[in-house]
């Protein structure tokens, strides 16, 4: 019976997805015409047709895709969990203290930590997939370029790092949906495309590409705000006497930013914490 609620727990979000799919797929196509017509009026017919046309051709590629990884993605979630139930090495619990003492200097109270489950073994981990956040599950492998728990089933320095990315797409969801799972695909799947072919169709991970655009946490793709989660998380578990600032950030995480640099990584934790809007 708890398996039975457990399948219909994680399947919910395939519900809510759809409306905002479709909400969010109606106001941008109107955003492209309302900014395609812009060009009519001044009988820019040339411009009208190649920005409406390639923006709804980009558009009727990229929404179809999202909502087939993303549902996918929740439907082959619920189905490992639901399997995970009759699998002995299968572990899911709540967040320690330990876990819980990391991520809030990174998200404050505006993360739902009572929410978050953690998943360990089972079938993720025989069929090696990468740690990764789905809805309010986060997959942590055993082993991930080093351990990723200590002897007593506590998280390493690695396995707190990768927590504090993956926490990010839990908060990602409760702040959104889970429409980020379809974006951080295709980010992901851009990524390696475009390094094979020798072009950038995305940053990717790369968080430094959007400081040096000093682009706002908003317009960040969800894998770079992640990063960002992650790089805040250490630079927090790196404090000494000091406070949180550019000197602790820049040490920690490897960056070399400046003043100005460094507020946009203020202005990310003021929005993963609440106390800016996103």
């Amino acid at each position: 019976m708890k398996a039975f609620k457990d399948l219909i727990a994680d399947l919910y979000p395939m519900l809510p997805y759809c409306v905002w799919w479709l909400i969010n797929l109606c106001s941008d196509s109107w955003h492209i015409l309302v900014c395609g017509f812009k060009f009519l009026k001044y009988r820019h017919y040339k411009r009208f047709i190649e920005y409406t046309v390639g923006s709804m051709l980009l558009l009727t590629l990229r929404y179809p895709a999202q909502f087939i990884l993303t549902q996918a993605s929740l439907l082959l979630n619920a189905l490992a969990s639901l399997m995970n139930n009759f699998i002995p090495s299968a572990l899911e619990r709540s967040l320690n203290e330990q876990e819980l003492a990391y991520l809030k200097p990174i998200f404050g109270d505006n993360l739902k930590y009572d929410a978050i489950k953690i998943q360990t073994g089972g079938v993720k981990e025989k069929l090696k997939i990468a740690p990764q956040a789905v809805g309010n599950d986060i997959f942590l492998r055993e082993h991930w370029g080093a351990p990723v728990f200590s002897a007593d089933r506590t998280l390493t320095s690695l396995g707190l790092r990768i927590l504090g990315h993956e926490a990010c797409h839990n908060w990602q969801f409760q702040q959104r949906g889970a429409g980020y799972i379809g974006d951080s695909l295709l980010t992901q799947v851009f990524d390696v495309i475009g390094r094979r072919i020798g072009m950038r169709l995305s940053d990717g991970y790369d968080l430094y590409a959007a400081i040096a655009a000093r682009r706002d946490y908003r317009d960040c793709n969800v894998e770079q705000q992640a990063v960002m989660a992650e790089m805040i998380g250490i630079t927090f578990a790196d404090l000494r006497s000091e406070e949180f600032g550019c000197e602790v950030f820049n040490r920690a995480s490897g960056f070399n930013l400046g003043a100005a640099e460094f507020e946009l990584v203020e202005d990310a934790h003021a929005k993963l914490t609440g106390m800016q809007k996103i």
